[in-house]
């Protein structure tokens, strides 16, 4: 695949992110993709993937990713820019990674210095919690929430 059908591909995943196009996501990800966050946490599989993307409205309807830059290398596109949210910690600069493989993105991985949510495990089906729940935890994670949730049977 050429390099601007590769940048093509990772443009378009980024407006079905923020536009929450689950039909777009379904058409540019493969079966198998793999969404990894800035703490290693993976969501695995298409449809576990839409649904996590489905579920960021309602954690906080300001995120967006905004990209400044990006460029293919072999079967990667980096991207670099920030997300916008209201919560102050989904907030901040970003790099992203696409590995995009036979027309298809096989890996979505977020790269962020100050990483102190996890993203995967606020939106997976077994983390997920709302922006309430988050809001109400009074620590700069959500691991507290995730914890109480799980000992809660939920």
């Amino acid at each position: 695949m050429f390099a601007k059908r590769r940048l093509s591909i990772a443009r378009q995943l980024v407006a079905a992110i923020n536009t929450n196009d689950a039909d777009t996501l379904l058409r540019l990800c493969a079966p198998d993709v793999r969404f990894i966050d800035s703490q290693h946490s993976v969501i695995e599989g298409a449809d576990a993937v839409i649904r996590a993307v489905g579920r960021l409205p309602s954690l906080d309807a300001k995120h967006q990713l905004v990209i400044e830059d990006l460029h293919n290398t072999g079967n990667d596109v980096r991207l670099t820019g920030y997300t916008t949210a209201n919560d102050a910690r989904l907030a901040g600069r970003c790099q992203w990674r696409a590995t995009i493989v036979k027309g298809k993105v096989r890996e979505w991985q977020v790269y962020r210095a100050e990483s102190g949510v996890s993203m995967a495990r606020l939106l997976s089906d077994n983390g997920y919690v709302t922006r309430q729940q988050v809001a109400a935890n009074d620590e700069k994670s959500a691991e507290p929430v995730l914890s109480a949730r799980k000992s809660a049977g939920g």
